[in-house]
């Protein structure tokens, strides 16, 4: 590894996904100058922390396409499911809005990111075929490049009969996920936190945007952890996150709700 590893994003999840690497989990620049200025892979790192056990047998636990990170059809599957990795990644907000509603004028299927078994199914069998289900306890923890397809797995029913005769109706996971301090955002637009609060932290490296925003959205945690950490996140919190769980929300409402049709149309 090179230079400082920050957290990018972590969050509490229950989600069932295809097979994907999705962007929208990782709100940084497919063109990152992370890897290129050490010669390492270093797109990140997903760490994926089982908070119940979540037996093989039931599913409801994590999937991994075992070295699809590798393989040379990859870039066919990003492809399939709207990612041209060769480029930004980013997408101007007017540009999303006129293609979504696009797709609701013309009834098109929102394939979105991780449909890749609508999108390419012989990719996906093939995704299937390197299939690799984790069989978890409590407290495991799965580390895994970002690259990596992967996915959450539907309880099977005699799982859910058992979860529910002991008292549990979900199962809870928790993911971080790790990056270089030197990647950089995406241009465009994007529903992450530190963006929608300070426009001129699109397209900044992770590092810059902790410096010029003077709050700690990206904490260092290699080679050393950040200092003050405590108090520092204390600090976020009372000042930016509130203000910034609202624009994104509002900025979510305004991309996806539907639009109502006009009094004369």
């Amino acid at each position: 590894m090179n230079g400082r590893y920050i957290v990018l994003t972590a969050s509490l999840t229950l989600s069932v996904l295809q097979f994907c690497t999705f962007q929208g989990f990782w709100p940084e620049s497919f063109l990152s100058s992370a890897s290129a200025e050490s010669g390492v892979d270093q797109d990140g790192i997903n760490v994926w922390i089982a908070l119940e056990d979540m037996p093989a047998e039931f599913l409801g636990s994590m999937a991994l396409s075992a070295g699809s990170h590798r393989v040379p059809w990859r870039f066919e599957a990003y492809e399939a499911v709207g990612q041209n990795r060769t480029k930004d990644g980013g997408t101007r907000k007017e540009d999303i809005l006129a293609r979504l509603e696009e797709k609701r004028r013309t009834g098109e299927a929102n394939l979105g990111a991780c449909q890749i078994a609508v999108a390419r199914p012989d990719l996906r069998e093939k995704l299937e075929s390197k299939k690799v289900v984790l069989d978890v306890k409590k407290g495991d923890v799965v580390f895994a490049t970002r690259t990596l397809f992967h996915r959450t797995l539907d309880v099977t029913d005699t799982g859910k009969e058992y979860y529910r005769s002991h008292g549990r109706d979900g199962l809870n996971r928790y993911s971080i996920r790790y990056t270089p301090g030197t990647a950089r955002l995406p241009n465009g637009w994007v529903a992450e936190w530190s963006a929608v609060t300070n426009s001129k932290n699109v397209g900044s490296t992770l590092d810059d945007i902790v410096v010029q925003d003077y709050a700690l959205w990206y904490p260092q945690v290699w080679p050393t952890l950040e200092e003050n950490l405590d108090e520092k996140l204390d600090t976020l919190a009372l000042q930016k996150l509130e203000t910034a769980k609202r624009k994104v929300q509002a900025e979510i409402v305004e991309m996806f709700a539907p639009k109502s049709k006009s009094a004369d149309s």
